[in-house]
């Protein structure tokens, strides 16, 4: 295996930090191309040490030690990493977020941000579809699980509550709500009034189609996510739009 390299002269000419803006970005490399990577432990190291220089600075990312040979980080004080715009990014290491709500990445749509393992950043997603589509949200939300927190009626609902007053609990508390649309969805009562609470509650919401059902005209406006058998395309998305979404 190839030895990290922490040598901060290096590591200065990959990162580069606006304090003020509590926004962390990486150099072009020498080449003058875009950086596809990043490792969370040499990102600890510099940042340890530019936040030393700046005396005045808050400490913005905190060391949480090792799972396996992951490095844990915690981000603070509303901490943010511009991911370059390039076809694909990965993160190699585990990042966790200081406040409930937070997304770490600031994304664009035409990257597609692959995270090798990290910590949950604690935004509460709500799966909203027809009972019929049920095979498909359980097999998106084992996608899910390292991008967020999912509410999941069949889980999440327990004997002797009220379904209904935990919707409402649910939809009131949630970050984004992922609208799994189909000709099933189109006819279910539950599932209009779970999408139309959040145009209510003026919520971000994102739609998966799951079939060529046309979409309600309150919706049509909106850039939906595809299923093409593919999972793990449907979870970038849901991950992209919870770095757009105003979680606080």
């Amino acid at each position: 295996m190839t030895k990290l390299n922490l040598d901060f002269t290096y590591l200065e000419s990959l990162f580069e930090i606006d304090f003020s803006k509590r926004v962390v970005s990486l150099k072009p490399l020498v080449d003058g191309s875009l950086q596809t990577s990043l490792n969370t432990q040499q990102l600890y190291n510099w940042y340890r040490q530019k936040q030393a220089e700046a005396m005045w600075a808050k400490n913005a990312i905190d060391g949480s030690g090792f799972i396996g040979l992951q490095p844990v980080i915690t981000f603070l004080e509303g901490l943010k990493i511009q991911i370059p715009v390039v076809k694909s990014f990965t993160v190699h290491g585990m990042i966790s977020t200081e406040e409930s709500g937070e997304y770490p990445f600031m994304v664009e749509p035409e990257t597609s941000l692959t995270i090798s393992q990290y910590a949950r950043p604690h935004a509460n997603v709500f799966l909203s579809h027809s009972s019929k589509d049920k095979p498909f949200v359980r097999e998106l939300r084992q996608n899910l699980y390292s991008i967020c927190d999912t509410f999941f009626d069949e889980t999440d609902i327990y004997p002797g509550q009220s379904i209904t007053q935990r919707l409402d609990q649910e939809l009131t508390a949630t970050n984004l709500l992922v609208l799994m649309f189909s000709i099933h969805a189109s006819n279910s009562d539950w599932v209009r009034k779970e999408w139309t609470s959040m145009l209510y509650l003026k919520k971000p919401l994102v739609v998966v189609r799951l079939d060529e059902t046309p979409l309600p005209p309150l919706l049509i406006d909106l850039k939906y996510i595809s299923y093409e058998d593919d999972f793990g395309l449907v979870a970038d998305g849901i991950a992209q739009a919870l770095c757009v979404s105003p979680l606080r």
